[in-house]
């Protein structure tokens, strides 16, 4: 069998604008939509977004516009008196607003659904009324027969929103969404699980291209080992994903070796954090220079040929019964 490639990306707020800016030069160098090269795309969080982007058949250099033009305003700057009082805030409501990020990510969505998509897509999140893990995917098995109806702003608002700094997803039906990067914000794991166990792929036919959003040196103070909330603070979040990260990344290379490649730079600790705007330039120019360093290996690994077009089980111009038995199925998309 050839090649089943998957794209996975990781979370992590506006530090997604590396991960753009890697998608843009390496498409820019193609010449050539790089979705039509991957036979799945895997997105947590900011991730998610650029994943959901993709798949509606946004250029990857407008992904990138976007995070430049809307990022200040989804984490706005602030001078060090609003910064106080934002903090006092902090202590008792999320950071940022849930919908601004609405506002802002319909001027890259619209009002399309995930079934529009152009290629299998899986969006992880928490399903916080079950207490459970939640992915949204494309119809690409027969089982999934709801969430392709789903509008991708929802899904991306669900899987974007990160405890401490956004309110969680509510649905008007009364579904509540987290953050997907609480459980997967390196989604290696994820995508590999999904060819191999929903898809029927071998594991030897898997080829995995794993986007981070930059690497930084990661030390738990020691006043951070003493413990406390204030000493903690939203450094516990960070903990969790870079550890869930290592995890994913050191699982996924155990079954597909060396078919897992992954593309990441190393920064100065604390150079970037999940919603500091002010250095969107340069999360943009390390990516440039990422996609440049790496295009060749990049290129003979997952450009030889364009993927076989996706063909989705269910489509949104008919009318789906849904089984009552999958009504409630919620574990693995559904």
């Amino acid at each position: 069998m050839s090649k089943f490639r998957v794209l996975c990306l990781d979370g992590g707020g506006i530090k997604g604008a590396f991960t753009a800016a890697v998608l843009a030069d390496l498409e820019r160098m193609l010449e050539s939509p790089i979705v039509s090269y991957f036979d799945l795309v895997v997105g947590t969080s900011t991730g998610g977004i650029i994943a959901l982007a993709l798949g509606l058949g946004v250029r990857s250099e407008d992904i990138r516009k976007f995070y430049e033009e809307h990022g200040p305003t989804i984490f706005p700057s602030t001078g060090v008196h609003r910064r106080l009082g934002r903090i006092l805030k902090h202590i008792f409501r999320p950071k940022h607003s849930s919908e601004v990020l609405r506002q802002t990510l319909t001027t890259v969505l619209g009002a399309r659904k995930l079934g529009e998509s152009v290629t299998r897509l899986a969006i992880p999140c928490f399903d916080c009324n079950a207490g459970r893990i939640q992915m949204f995917k494309t119809a690409h098995h027969d089982r999934f027969v709801h969430d392709f109806r789903v509008a991708a702003v929802d899904v991306a608002l669900a899987t974007s929103a990160a405890p401490t700094y956004f309110s969680a997803f509510n649905t008007a039906e009364g579904q509540s969404f987290l953050d997907g990067g609480v459980w997967a914000n390196c989604p290696v794991m994820v995508g590999l699980l999904e060819a191999m166990y929903v898809l029927n792929i071998p594991p030897e036919d898997v080829h995995i291209l794993s986007l981070g959003t930059t690497d930084d040196p990661f030390d738990v103070s020691r006043v951070k080992r003493i413990g406390g909330l204030l000493s903690w603070g939203t450094t516990a979040v960070t903990l969790i994903m870079r550890a869930q990260a290592d995890a994913a990344i050191s699982q996924a290379r155990l079954v597909i070796g060396e078919r897992l490649l992954r593309l990441d730079a190393i920064v100065r600790p604390g150079r970037f954090t999940l919603d500091d705007s002010s250095r969107i330039s340069e999360l943009v120019g390390l990516g440039k220079f990422t996609a440049k360093d790496r295009f060749e290996v990049v290129a003979e690994r997952f450009f030889g040929n364009v993927a076989a077009p996706f063909i989705p089980c269910h489509t949104l111009s008919a009318a789906v019964q849904v089984p009552e038995v999958l009504k409630n199925y919620k574990f693995m998309g559904h």
